[in-house]
């Protein structure tokens, strides 16, 4: 087992953002029919289609996970050109329009019989020369087959109706009246291959674009595939980093980035190029007499992170003010970094919060996309510097590793009042609980499953990800951590728990002893070598003020949970200590923590919590 002491992390403040600007282009562009024989377009062809969407139904702004590549243009009532841009959402419909031929019939073709997965390379099946289908891929997603699980064969594609006819309605676009066939997505990728038969001639077209006139069809849209270079083989795994010897792959094909995954109620694509870790955090297990219900990491009003004072004085201009609203906050001041993505912003007023936010994505150092969770004051469109805090996240040193773009947390809800429900559907969950005497319980019936994210895979084998179990009892002093098996990838080890309550009593005792020294923090980024010394130090404050040990636990958190997902990513197996570095070495994967004590009652209680992983770990890091 891998016994964790004296562990305790901060947030890598590095930014390790994904959003590009890589809203689709508005020029217009057609899809031709594809040749059945080759599975290449027809050059200069008389008939082609676009594909039309309403534009209410379109976001502001794309990144990479966006499971299409289009953007609102500000036209809501109206229909709009996506041809260029569009990729399938599970029940979002999209319209064809036929270019060339006054009148068509437009039927979508059966599915072929297929069984999945595939060997790697072999030949997809809904890809037969001369006869490509339709694709009917396991469940909905990559992970996903809910609420309403599909049968094994059921299109990925339908007519709103759920049949295979398309129907024509008319539709209002900017340049006037078209006509359209509605198109139904029933899954979070896939392809449509429907058949347009005009009064001379039938043409196949696949859905979205795939291939070119001199390179056939390989289940990967254009679009998509060209994100990264184009020409990607769909059941490659080539994804890097973060060192650059770092093993390759996270085991997920490419062709299951693509179809990508439903993460915390929400359809992603993952980059095929950088590896994804998919992370699930579980309510508090073991608990006594004494502790808080859901757990100290996900009770909404009191857990942990606490908010803060943001790192530079700032305004905050909000988008709106009232519980549910989705919008753009703006600082005055660089102060977002990605360790705050699925943080907190809160409104200050006489000391008590009378308002919050959830940060969703972090979209630069001055803006952040957040959702209101509780009404602000309805008298200001923004907060004065002083007036508003700021929290991390929980996972916040993982980010600073994989970035929150690639990072992957699992049915995660932090302001649901009861936290997170005890499994999620989107892995495969076997989890029935946790105890000290009993350790790890799981389901009876294939319990060798847990874990696996990639379940409805079309290429590979089974991918599994990190579950972190939150432990109140505080029996015992120690461990403060530990990942259950050791050190290894999240096929291997995987369930990582956390005690958090001996975490909070040990800070506690900590600051109270040293009292009256006011409490000071390093991050340890740099070492001074003619002072011996790790900086920087910040002051926090005296030892007698809550939110100071609110801020030392807090970090603590934070570094217990990103050592013991380091564990689980194979990080520093090589080390003299493994898989620990020396306490005081500055990396997050130290054996623990630094506290230091000036001799005079009148200096410094200071607390040396590494934040950053080191080359060492970026290079080790293994997912499959």
């Amino acid at each position: 087992m891998n016994w964790c002491r004296q562990m305790i992390q901060g947030a890598l403040g590095g930014l390790a953002w994904a959003w590009l600007g890589l809203g689709a282009a508005q020029a217009v562009e057609t899809i031709p029919p594809t040749d059945p024989a080759t599975l290449k377009l027809i050059a200069n062809p008389s008939v082609t289609v676009s594909l039309y969407q309403l534009d209410s139904t379109l976001p502001s702004t794309v990144t990479l996970s966006s499971p299409s590549r289009c953007t609102a243009i500000g036209t809501p009532l109206l229909y709009r050109d996506v041809t260029d841009c569009w990729l399938p959402e599970s029940g979002k419909d999209v319209f064809v329009v036929i270019n060339g031929a006054a009148t068509a019939t437009v039927t979508l073709v059966s599915p072929a019989s297929a069984t999945f997965p595939l060997a790697s390379g072999a030949s997809n099946p809904f890809l037969a020369l001369r006869n490509p289908t339709t694709s009917a891929y396991p469940g909905q997603c990559t992970n996903f087959d809910n609420p309403a699980p599909l049968a094994a064969a059921s299109p990925d594609f339908t007519a709103p109706d759920g049949g295979l006819t398309l129907s024509s309605v008319p539709l209002s676009t900017a340049i006037g009246t078209v006509t359209g066939w509605g198109l139904r997505p029933n899954d979070c990728g896939g392809m449509a291959v429907i058949r347009v038969a005009t009064a001379t001639q039938i043409f196949t077209f696949i859905l979205p674009k795939d291939g070119t006139t001199t390179v056939a069809a390989n289940g990967i849209p254009e679009i998509w595939e060209n994100l990264y270079g184009g020409n990607l083989s769909p059941s490659g795994d080539i994804d890097t980093g973060p060192g650059a010897t770092a093993p390759t792959g996270d085991g997920i094909s490419t062709i299951d980035e693509y179809r990508g995954f439903i993460a915390s109620g929400k359809q992603i694509r993952t980059n095929p190029q950088l590896k994804d870790v998919f992370v699930r955090l579980v309510n508090a297990q073991c608990p006594t007499a004494t502790s808080p219900t859901p757990g100290l990491l996900i009770t909404p009003a009191g857990g942990y992170p606490k908010p803060t004072n943001p790192s530079a004085s700032a305004t905050l201009t909000l988008p709106g003010t009232t519980a549910g609203v989705i919008g753009t906050f703006t600082a005055g001041a660089a102060v977002f970094t990605s360790a705050n993505t699925f943080g907190e912003i809160i409104q200050l007023s006489g000391g008590t919060v009378v308002g919050r936010a959830r940060i969703l994505a972090v979209t630069s150092s001055t803006t952040v996309t957040a959702l209101i969770t509780a009404n602000f004051s309805s008298t200001t469109s923004s907060l004065s510097s002083g007036s508003w805090q700021l929290s991390e996240s929980l996972f916040a040193n993982v980010f600073g590793l994989l970035s929150a773009e690639r990072a992957r947390l699992l049915g995660y809800t932090p302001d649901a009042a009861a936290g997170n429900v005890l499994t999620t559907n989107e892995w495969v969950d076997k989890f029935v609980g946790y105890t000290e005497l009993g350790g790890l319980q799981l389901q009876a019936t294939d319990p060798a499953s847990d874990r696996v994210v990639n379940a409805n895979r079309i290429y590979g084998t089974p991918q599994k990800g990190i579950r972190v179990i939150e432990c109140l009892d505080d029996g015992s002093t120690s461990p403060y951590g530990w990942a259950l098996g050791g050190s290894g990838s999240p096929n291997t080890i995987g369930n990582v728990v956390v005690y958090t309550k001996r975490i909070v009593n040990q800070i506690n005792l900590l600051i109270s002893n040293s009292a009256p020294r006011n409490v000071q923090y390093s991050p340890m980024l740099t070492y001074d070598s003619r002072a011996k010394d790790w900086l920087p130090k910040t002051s926090v404050g005296v030892p007698t003020d809550a939110s100071v040990k609110d801020f030392v636990i807090s970090k603590a958190l934070l570094f217990y949970v990103g050592m013991e997902v380091g564990h689980s990513i194979n990080l520093n197996v090589t080390a003299a200590s493994n898989p620990h570095f020396p306490a005081g070495s500055g990396d997050a994967l130290d054996q623990g923590i630094t506290v230091k004590v000036d001799s005079k009652t009148s200096g410094f209680n200071t607390f040396y919590i590494p934040s950053a992983y080191g080359t060492a770990d970026q290079s080790q890091l293994l997912i499959k």
